[in-house]
C-alpha cells in the first residue's frame, strides 16, 4: 500500500527547502508525495522531479500601491495569522499524511483542525518559531491549536527543538531533520570574478563572503566593522556582500559604496560562483526579541564548496558547524571577536584549508538528502504507526 503525503509550504515553496521530499518521492516505492504550493507562487518549483499542484493563496492575491501581496504584508506587519490556502479541506481527504511549514500560519491551523476530526496524520516542519506568547492572542490559537493536534514536528536543529518543547510540545513527536544541499549545485570550483560577475582584481585578493540581506538581524553592521579591523591590519582582502540592503543610507554609503575593498550585489544567477570566489564566509547573525537565525542555508551551501566559515553563537548556526573543525563560532554582537576570528583565518593558510577540507567532508556526511531523507522516511513510519 503507498502512503500519499502532501507537502504544503504556501508561498515558500523553494526548490531547495524540498530536496527532502523530492529525494523520498523517488527513493521508496510505498510512499508518493505531491507538493503544493500557492498561487501566485514566489518560487519556481519546476524544477523538481515531484508532482506538483497549487492552491489559491488568498491574502496574497491583491496587489496596489507599487506593492506585492499587499494584504499578506498588512498582516504580517502588525502579527497576525497569515496564509490562508483554498483546498486544504481536499487535500485532507485524499492523502494520508499532510505536511504544512509553520505552526503559526493560517492554513496549519485549518489542516490541524481537518485532521483532528479524520484519519489523516498532520506534521509540521518549524524553522522560524521563536518560542514566545505572541502579542496577538489570534496567533496563539492558531499555534496553541497545530501543537495540539499535530502528530508530528520536524525542524532544522536542536535550538528549534528547544522552541518547540517550551511551548509544550512532546519531545517524542519532535525530528531534528537539518536543511540539504545539492551537491550537483554546489562544489568546488574556480577562482573565477568573471563567472560571477565581479572584478578581475578578487582573483588575486583574500575575500570574506557575506550572503542574505544586508540588515540590523544579520549581524550586518557589525560585519563591516570587523571588516574595516581587519582591512587596516592587511592589505590584499575583499568583502563581498550578497542581498538586499536595509541598511541606514549614510552608514551604507559610508562603510561599503566609498570603501574600495566591499562589493555588494542584489543577486547572482549562480551563486556558487560567489562561493568558489570567496575563501572565508562570515555569517554574524544576532538574536532579536522576535526572531533568531534558524539555520543558516548558506552555510551548508559554503560548506559543499569547501569553505570554511565563522558564524555567532545564535540560533541554529552553532548546531550546524563543527566548532574549531569546519568553522569559529564567536560570540555575537561583537565586531572585535569577529574581526579576530577573521583575521585568524587569513594569517593561518594551513588551518584555513583544514577547514575547508573538514567542512567539504562534514556537509556531505551530514546534509546529503539521502542521509536526511531516509531519517524524514523512518520518522513518517513511526508516527504513522502511533
Amino acid at each position: 500500500m503507498t502512503t500519499k503525503i502532501a507537502i504544503i509550504r504556501g508561498p515558500y515553496f523553494r526548490p531547495n527547502s524540498t530536496l527532502l521530499w523530492e529525494y523520498v518521492h523517488n527513493a521508496y516505492d510505498d510512499v508518493s508525495v505531491t507538493g503544493f504550493e500557492s498561487d501566485p507562487a514566489w518560487f519556481d518549483a519546476s524544477e523538481l522531479d515531484l508532482p506538483i499542484e497549487s492552491l489559491d493563496w488568498w491574502d496574497g492575491k491583491l496587489d496596489a500601491f507599487g506593492y506585492d501581496n499587499v494584504v499578506w504584508q498588512v498582516l504580517e506587519k502588525y502579527g497576525l495569522p497569515s496564509i490562508a490556502l483554498s483546498g486544504i479541506r481536499r487535500v485532507v481527504d485524499e492523502y494520508d499524511i499532510v505536511h504544512v511549514t509553520e505552526n503559526f500560519r493560517l492554513y496549519s491551523g485549518y489542516a490541524a483542525l481537518l485532521c483532528a476530526r479524520s484519519d489523516t496524520k498532520l506534521f509540521v516542519d518549524s524553522h522560524e518559531n521563536i518560542p514566545h506568547r505572541p502579542a496577538n492572542p489570534l496567533t496563539w490559537a492558531v499555534k496553541r491549536t497545530v501543537n495540539r493536534y499535530a502528530d508530528g514536528f520536524t525542524c532544522p536543529t536542536w535550538d528549534s527543538k528547544r522552541a518547540l518543547i517550551h511551548e509544550g510540545v512532546d519531545a517524542e513527536r519532535i525530528q531534528i531533520l537539518p536543511n540539504v544541499v545539492d551537491f550537483d549545485d554546489f562544489d568546488r570550483g574556480p577562482k573565477d570574478p568573471a563567472a560571477a560577475s565581479m572584478p578581475d582584481h578578487l582573483e588575486s585578493t583574500f575575500n570574506f563572503l557575506f550572503v542574505h540581506g544586508l540588515n540590523e538581524r544579520k549581524g550586518t553592521y557589525y560585519l563591516l566593522d570587523a571588516f574595516e579591523t581587519v582591512q587596516s591590519r592587511f592589505g590584499d582582502v575583499s568583502l563581498i556582500l550578497l542581498g538586499d540592503n536595509d541598511l541606514d543610507p549614510a552608514y551604507y554609503r559610508t562603510h561599503v559604496a566609498d570603501n574600495p575593498a566591499v562589493h555588494h550585489v542584489d543577486y547572482i544567477p549562480t551563486i556558487r560562483h560567489l562561493y568558489n570566489l570567496s575563501d572565508v564566509f562570515v555569517l554574524p547573525s544576532i538574536a532579536s526579541r522576535r526572531w533568531k537565525e534558524q539555520f543558516g542555508r548558506a552555510l551548508i551551501e559554503s560548506m559543499a564548496c569547501g569553505i570554511p566559515s565563522v558564524v555567532t553563537n545564535v540560533g541554529g548556526p552553532p548546531h550546524v558547524v563543527a566548532d574549531g573543525e569546519t568553522s569559529l563560532v564567536v560570540e555575537p554582537r561583537s565586531a572585535e571577536a569577529l574581526a579576530d576570528a577573521m583575521a585568524t583565518l587569513y594569517d593561518d593558510d594551513e588551518r584555513r584549508r583544514a577547514m575547508g577540507e573538514n567542512a567539504y567532508d562534514y556537509v556531505r556526511e551530514n546534509y546529503a538528502p539521502e542521509v536526511v531523507g531516509e531519517d524524514l522516511y523512518e520518522f513518517y513510519q513511526s508516527r504513522i504507526a502511533v
